[in-house]
């Protein structure tokens, strides 16, 4: 009896451990334009409904010819995809390399289904996005 109840709790430990320790991960690799200021974004479905924090990675780069100065980039989360709320503050990409990566971490829980990426640059221009990482962690 002794050795069924120290197996059962080493099982339940065991699932609790791996439960802790999922994350949700999935990229985009693709040749996003920003041109101008207009707003552009991409939408991540995600399978998690439970609590989660976010880590985002983009590599965005400047456009060849007439660049612009700045692209902001603000991670969004919605629960239904019909209205999205801010996470977190924005990050402004300033052109200062010819590749950049972005990486945005939100400590904050969250239970949103869908996650979107925006780009907003500034003045006229064109920048390139050519990657995009989203990664859930469930705490």
């Amino acid at each position: 009896m002794k050795k069924f109840i120290l197996m059962l709790t080493t099982v339940v430990a065991i699932a609790v451990n791996t439960t802790m320790a999922q994350t949700t991960f999935k990229e985009v690799t693709n040749d996003l334009l920003v041109v101008n200021a207009t707003p552009v974004s991409t939408t991540f479905d995600m399978p998690q409904h439970f609590p989660t924090t976010q880590d985002i990675k983009v590599n965005i780069s400047d456009g060849g010819t007439s660049s612009q100065t700045a692209v902001s980039v603000q991670l969004r989360g919605s629960k239904f995809g019909d209205t999205w709320v801010n996470i977190g503050s924005p990050v402004v990409w300033k052109l200062s390399t010819n590749d950049t990566i972005i990486v945005i971490s939100n400590a904050t829980e969250n239970r949103y289904r869908k996650y979107n990426i925006l780009y907003t640059g500034t003045g006229t221009g064109t920048s390139t996005v050519t990657n995009q990482i989203v990664k859930l962690y469930l705490e």
